[in-house]
């Protein structure tokens, strides 16, 4: 539904939110993270309302600390995107995206959805040094931890 137009977007977002069902979450941030018509054309509460809702459901990387999936990373990439989407701006967006490193990370594999964001979006630059030095150590000190990782490797090779 969210890929049409809708009336009162937030709900339907709140809804499957709420519902705790994490397929219909990837399935809605997937729909979400590239959808700027939708983030464009919807007031600025409700664009409020879908960002927050988003921002306080971070997907979950489960699994063995040695494990990291593509199917994990594109969740996480979808997540991000989504935040990015629906941010009143760059700079708003820049300023979740250092919260994210220096406060929300509680799995270094997270770095790993974020990466391409950032290197794809010359976030590097934007983010405070705290930040980039926090997210530089958990790739790195991942890379280190679990070198036989080929899905680390790979991603980090993407620059």
């Amino acid at each position: 539904m969210l890929s049409v137009s809708v009336d009162n977007p937030e709900s339907i977002v709140r809804e499957i939110v709420a519902s705790g069902e994490k397929y219909g979450f990837e399935v809605m941030i997937s729909l979400l993270s590239k959808n700027n018509f939708l983030a464009e054309s919807i007031p600025e509460s409700a664009k409020s309302q879908i960002h927050d809702d988003i921002y306080n459901n971070k997907p979950e990387i489960t699994g063995f600390i040695g494990d990291l999936g593509l199917t994990d990373v594109y969740r996480y990439e979808n997540w991000i995107e989504t935040l990015r989407t629906f941010s009143k701006s760059d700079d708003d967006f820049v300023k979740n995206l250092n919260d994210i490193i220096l406060n929300k990370i509680t799995d270094p594999r997270e770095a790993f959805g974020i990466h391409s964001m950032i290197e794809n979006h010359n976030y590097p630059e934007k983010l405070s040094k705290e930040a980039k030095d926090k997210y530089l150590y958990y790739i790195n000190s991942y890379i280190e931890s679990y070198p036989k990782n080929e899905v680390a490797s790979y991603i980090n090779s993407k620059k």
